[in-house]
């Protein structure tokens, strides 16, 4: 979900979003639930499927995104990644859930990725001045 999101907010075609967990099922498909929500506001997510941290060099990231403290914690420990490059969101994975869990945590996503937007468009805004 927070992939396809990126990808609606994010247009910026230097902005790429990947997305990937630390126990996900390899290959697997978003749920329907997921699917519905996402549909609800206009991203396709029939496409996505699951993918593993390992999968991915995560070294060549400017920000990564760890949605628990769980997660930052194994990003810091187990594959260092550097605490300056990790942002902690606090968002509970829907999985398994109704319907409107899922639509709660779409919004708790955007919410989060909106005020990330802002603050990443302020440091750009800083850089170009220095």
């Amino acid at each position: 979900m927070a992939a396809g999101l990126a990808r609606k907010m994010f247009s910026n075609p230097r902005a790429r979003s990947y997305s990937a967990g630390v126990d996900a099922a390899i290959g697997c498909r978003p749920s329907a639930k997921a699917v519905k929500a996402m549909e609800e506001v206009g991203v396709d997510i029939t496409r996505d499927h699951a993918k593993h941290v390992c999968s991915l060099d995560l070294i060549q990231y400017d920000i990564i995104v760890a949605m628990t403290q769980f997660v930052a914690t194994l990003l810091t420990k187990d594959f260092y990644i550097p605490k300056g490059r990790l942002v902690i969101w606090d968002i509970t994975d829907p999985f398994g859930g109704s319907l409107e869990e899922y639509r709660s945590c779409r919004t708790t996503i955007y919410r989060h990725m909106r005020a990330l937007g802002r603050e990443l468009a302020l440091s750009q805004n800083t850089q170009k001045a220095r």
